[in-house]
């Protein structure tokens, strides 16, 4: 690997941790949160401090098993300082687990292919690409539980196939603390936190020919740490809500979502297409990475690099086509193979030109000069579109894109370029490592500037802030709302209120007619057709306004 460059150097990463407060911790509070996960996790954590019941998670009064606490908790501690839950801090979870993942990816750079350089650059692509951007400040137990599976597998390598300790807590206790992740990553999203590290240590296993080392990950102490943690969690919530619930975080959650999902449904090459878009920019790279794992199998010499990409290699064979396996796919459910490939990328691109390396030249510099056509293009999108009038009409965003948004979009397409094409410069003067650093740097800037200006025009064409201060002014503290399905929890965690989900017209009416709920929350094509019928009939609008393109009215006692 190319050695003496500023991935080499001890501030890269502080470079890294500069570039994740730019990208992740000043981004946090610019957006609303969005449907359907967002209100829905920070409504559940908001419904834990409410309700003190801090086992079984629940959407509005029903118990909800589809994810486990662990992020409701983290939620709720990162809360505390700010008294409720609100969207920055729902989102501080992903957050700090996004720089728990880009620390560690470049810690197995590190010591899996023996380059700090492979580690940093790693960790930059990474950090970059845009699906791990936008779930580092997205409210979602993806990125915890990915942090919790990275500890687990770094943990668990460094136990199995390292013999020095050098000075680090010996073996066995690596061993148990790997289980105690793998334990709060299950709780945080279930099996997958176990599984990925365990697709790993088969990779390294056979890439090294060393399958006995996996023996001592199977001491009983740390499977019996794992069983006692995990098993609590669901005796608990099955004393708490009933066995059918235990049962259906436990099997219908893993099992009958893998193999009859019921949202979702993708065909089995849906991650052929998925992970390409999501790693963008850095797509281009992919096909060097893949050159890079599949040539190292033709070297017959064990070096730590060619050890390193045929185990990462086999990872991600036995990643993809388990997932792809099942009947439900999402870009996500393979995100913590996300740090292997892009320690991949960086690896092959580091690699792309070196005298008796893997790669020639052109795989870094093709990539790049499509790196900086891509920006090129998005920098003329904004013009093309006014000029043919495709941002007038109803769109989904009228009324929230406006001259501003695609002056930041333009620009945004202009960062990319101009750091792809220094990095193109960079590269054919033999300076792979500058070439990787001006392309993340391109990367980032491109990221932050739309990612801010992306963000405020989502929050404004939402409006969830605004009518969640209606809906708090107009409804009493302690009153309950019939809500019409699509907005509940966007609704109740932006008003502060308490209500009840209703999916029919027979189930609103029945929940008003009931008096459990004086108030109601439903669109406006709903109230003109249930206007007259009781007891919608005798209530008093209280407002109609706009939330995320819809209309909706507020109803109340007369």
């Amino acid at each position: 690997m190319a050695q003496g460059g500023p991935l080499d150097s001890p501030r890269a990463r502080r470079l890294l941790v500069a570039l994740w407060i730019a990208l992740v911790v000043c981004l946090l509070p610019v957006r609303e949160v969005i449907p359907p996960d967002e209100p829905r996790f920070a409504h559940q954590a908001q419904n834990m401090l409410d309700l003190g019941d801090w086992v079984v998670p629940r959407i509005g009064d029903v118990p909800f098993p589809d994810k486990p606490p662990v992020l409701f908790w983290a939620i709720d501690l990162a809360s505390l300082p700010a008294g409720r839950v609100t969207a920055a801090t729902a989102r501080v979870p992903s957050a700090i687990g996004a720089l728990v993942v880009l620390l560690l990816t470049a810690r197995l750079g590190r010591r899996l292919w023996g380059s700090a350089a492979v580690g940093a650059g790693g960790a930059l692509v990474l950090l970059t690409g845009v699906e791990f951007f936008q779930k580092a400040q997205w409210v979602s137990c993806d990125m915890t539980m990915t942090a919790f599976a990275l500890v687990a597998l770094t943990l668990w390598r460094e136990a199995a196939f390292e013999e020095d300790a050098g000075g680090r807590p010996g073996p066995r206790i690596r061993v148990l603390a790997g289980w105690l992740a793998a334990a709060a990553g299950v709780l945080t999203k279930g099996p997958p936190a176990l599984l990925w590290p365990a697709f790993w240590l088969a990779g390294e296993a056979a890439a090294r020919r060393r399958p006995r080392p996996l023996a001592r990950l199977l001491r009983p102490d740390g499977p019996l740490a794992f069983a006692l943690l995990v098993g609590w969690w669901l005796v608990a919530a099955g004393r708490r809500a009933g066995g059918g619930y235990s049962w259906n975080a436990l099997f219908t959650q893993t099992v009958t979502r893998y193999l009859h999902a019921w949202n979702s449904v993708k065909p089995w090459y849906f991650y052929l297409y998925q992970t390409p878009s999501d790693l963008l920019p850095w797509t281009f790279l992919l096909p060097a990475a893949i050159a890079c794992a599949v040539l190292a199998w033709r070297r017959r010499e064990d070096s730590p690099a060619l050890l390193a990409s045929r185990a990462a290699g086999i990872f991600l064979v036995l990643g993809y086509l388990f997932f792809s396996g099942s009947t439900g796919k999402r870009g996500v459910y393979v995100l913590p193979a996300f740090p292997i490939l892009a320690l991949l990328a960086a690896a092959a691109f580091l690699e792309a030109g070196r005298p008796g390396g893997l790669l020639r030249r052109g795989w870094r510099d093709v990539p790049l000069g499509l790196m900086a056509a891509l920006g090129l293009a998005i920098a003329a999108a904004p013009p093309l579109a006014a000029a043919t009038g495709a941002l007038e009409g109803p769109g989904r965003l009228a009324g929230a894109v406006g001259p501003l948004e695609a002056v930041a979009l333009s620009v945004s397409g202009l960062a990319l370029a101009a750091g792809s094409l220094a990095a193109l410069l960079a590269s054919r003067r033999a300076r792979p490592q500058a070439a990787l650093l001006a392309a993340a740097l391109g990367a980032a800037a491109a990221l932050v500037i739309a990612g801010a200006a992306g963000g405020a025009a989502w929050s404004r064409w939402q409006g969830g802030r605004v009518f969640g201060a209606r809906v708090a002014a107009a409804v009493p503290a302690g009153e309950r709302i019939a809500i019409e399905r699509d907005k509940f929890e966007l609704i109740l965690f932006y008003s502060g209120r308490r209500g009840t989900e209703c999916e029919t017209d027979e189930a609103l009416l029945a929940e008003v007619e009931s008096g459990r709920a004086r108030y109601a929350i439903l669109r406006s094509g709903t109230r003109e057709r249930l206007g007259t019928k009781a007891p919608l009939g005798s209530m008093e609008e209280l407002f109609a306004g706009r939330l995320g393109g819809s209309s909706y009215v507020a109803l109340g006692p007369p």
